[in-house]
């Protein structure tokens, strides 16, 4: 009979020990979380941010002119559909339409003005623009996704 109690009782304990457990682990798990979160925060464009949507609004015209310099020989195939701020608004992507196929273009703001980085892509990698943050190819890259397909 003792024994039964005592093994009744050794079990409650471990309940308790095993709940306190799990919550502190559940607690760290929040935190961390929270951490990371913090840490790496949605990458800004000017579809989540007021700034850069204003600051878009001022150079958007800017920015279609120097692509369109840029890809004149293209002699208006393409249809520009939209122009996206990234980051601190040093970079822009452009989303177009040539031939029924979306694209992808990168533009960076130098002392001088936009500069168009490279050609389109229907996707852009990393290894093809060393000189922009990787953050800013995932950006583009994620644009539009859900109208592609």
């Amino acid at each position: 009979m003792e024994g039964d109690n005592l093994t009744k009782q050794f079990s409650k304990k471990n309940w308790v020990i095993i709940a306190i457990i799990m919550a502190v682990v559940c607690a760290v798990a929040i935190i961390v979380a929270v951490v990371v979160i913090n840490a790496n925060p949605a990458f800004k464009t000017s579809d989540n941010n007021v700034g850069l949507l204003n600051q878009l609004e001022n150079e958007e015209s800017e920015i279609v002119e120097v692509f369109n310099k840029r890809f004149h020989f293209l002699n208006g195939r393409y249809k520009i559909d939209r122009v996206v701020l990234l980051g601190e608004g040093e970079y822009a992507a452009v989303l177009l339409e040539l031939d029924s196929t979306k694209y992808r273009a990168i533009l960076e703001k130098s002392s001088s003005g936009w500069v168009v980085m490279g050609v389109p892509a229907v996707v852009l990698y990393y290894e093809d623009f060393p000189e922009a943050p990787v953050e800013v190819v995932r950006a583009i890259n994620d644009l539009g996704v859900e109208n592609d397909e």
